[in-house]
């Protein structure tokens, strides 16, 4: 069991499987949920460590893909940002 955090304004939670667009955004039955209290950086976004540049986008996805491993999600919504995206507390790995 892992929480993830995301913000919403809806009154009533998210439930079910998510699909990752980033390491900080999800979309459940439609609706993309931004984690609150995250910032990873955009999947096609690229970081340096030393003079190497690497897919750090990717990784970030891949990661919060990994914590869900196909596990039911349930949001609660906490805002919504300034995209329109709800941002919401959620948990993975609940009925």
């Amino acid at each position: 069991m892992f929480i993830l955090s995301i913000t919403s304004v809806a009154a009533q939670d998210v439930n079910g499987k998510p699909e990752v667009f980033d390491g900080d955004t999800i979309k459940i039955e439609g609706e993309r949920i931004r984690l609150h209290g995250m910032d990873a950086p955009e999947k096609q976004q690229t970081c340096h460590m030393g003079a190497e540049e690497y897919g750090c986008g990717v990784e970030a996805a891949n990661s919060l893909s990994a914590l869900v491993g196909g596990q039911s999600v349930t949001c609660e919504a906490v805002d919504r940002d300034r995209y329109g995206r709800t941002v919401a507390k959620c948990l993975a790995g609940q009925p």
